[in-house]
């Protein structure tokens, strides 16, 4: 009887430890590829993310290539064509290129000290924000690693206001609930996005910002306060807590990433719409419509310059009605596809 009693002891504690063992791997274990839908778990052979060329009055040529901040290590995504377009073209032309004046630094300085935190603890982000929150946004903060003075040390987090923490969060990825994990070859990194790429190809002299850091700072602060915050809240209300969520936020993520490699915007525009569906306006209008309008000026200089550009833009900037592309098109410019789907059957001919 005993002898028995102990064997079903350890037949407990075995099933126990199986139970645990399943429920810690169930936790643990980060996402793969496989876990995707199908369409989505293929790699795409022969990229040919969208270019377009803008011809000025002056015989300047102006092409346009829709960007990925980060992308995974290993994606390829170079092409011949663009090969030949680095090569022929005088300039790049960037959303944003690092501060290069003692001038600019110190004006973006002083306005950060002047408007991007409080004076004292009221209407700063900690202040407002549901303290639930807390720790959640310091690690958000954190994670993007600020460092405005680049003396090596992230900038405070205490008295932040609203408007400049989700400006410098912004772009940063979510952190998931503890256990959730994906694996190394669906990460992605500004390291292995398209603007680190270009920037070493072109010797910083031959590289420009449409608009200055300042410029675009004053900006986006236009966001205020209280629409910062509602769309902070909703960021963090709407974080992937379950394995589920995270699998359907990066489907959202690598369906975008997969029609851009194909050069095709409208699979690329209505996946970028799906992601964006529930997200306030305010955030598209900010970080999007705003931008492109500051933009137009600029790039129609370009365009109508003595210079051969190659400009290069987060690829949801392109599209829509209030896009770089349909804004440039009924200001009368002639816009053609150069690379990506049903672009031209011979496209190195506009290089000659």
């Amino acid at each position: 009887m005993k002898c028995a009693f102990i064997q079903f002891k350890i037949a407990i504690s075995i099933a126990v430890m199986v139970l645990f063992t399943a429920c810690a791997e169930t936790v643990k274990a980060p996402v793969i590829v496989s876990d995707l839908p199908i369409s989505l778990q293929k790699n795409i052979e022969h990229p040919s993310p969208s270019i377009w060329q803008v011809e000025g009055r002056q015989g300047a040529k102006v092409y346009i290539l829709g960007s990925i901040h980060a992308l995974p290590r290993d994606t390829k995504w170079q092409t011949p064509l663009l090969g030949k377009i680095i090569e022929s073209v005088d300039q790049l032309v960037l959303e944003r290129v690092p501060v290069r004046s003692s001038h600019e630094g110190l004006q973006i300085l002083q306005y950060i000290l002047d408007y991007g935190y409080s004076k004292t603890e009221k209407n700063s982000l900690l202040d407002e924000l549901p303290r639930k929150n807390h720790a959640q946004a310091r690690n958000l903060w954190l994670s993007s690693a600020p460092d405005i003075d680049g003396d090596g040390i992230t900038d405070a987090f205490y008295r932040v206001r609203p408007w400049y923490y989700f400006l410098i969060t912004a772009a940063s990825p979510d952190i998931p609930i503890k256990g959730l994990e994906v694996a190394s070859d669906l990460e992605v990194t500004t390291t292995a996005g398209v603007e680190a790429y270009l920037k070493r190809k072109f010797s910083p002299l031959k590289t420009k910002a449409i608009v200055s850091n300042f410029e675009t700072l004053s900006l986006l602060a236009q966001v205020g306060d209280k629409a910062a915050l509602d769309l902070i809240k909703y960021r963090m209300e709407n974080i992937a807590k379950t394995r589920r969520q995270l699998i359907k936020r990066l489907s959202h993520e690598i369906e975008i990433r997969q029609a851009w490699l194909k050069g095709d915007d409208g699979r690329f525009w209505q996946a970028y719409l799906a992601r964006e569906a529930n997200t306030p306006q305010e955030q598209h209008e900010t970080l999007i419509n705003k931008r492109n309008v500051k933009w137009l000026k600029p790039i129609e200089e370009y365009i109508n310059g003595n210079e051969d550009i190659l400009l290069t833009v987060g690829a949801a900037h392109l599209y829509g009605t209030q896009g770089i592309l349909n804004q440039l098109k009924t200001r009368g410019y002639d816009i053609s596809k150069v690379q990506g789907k049903n672009h031209l059957k011979d496209a190195s001919l506009i290089l000659n």
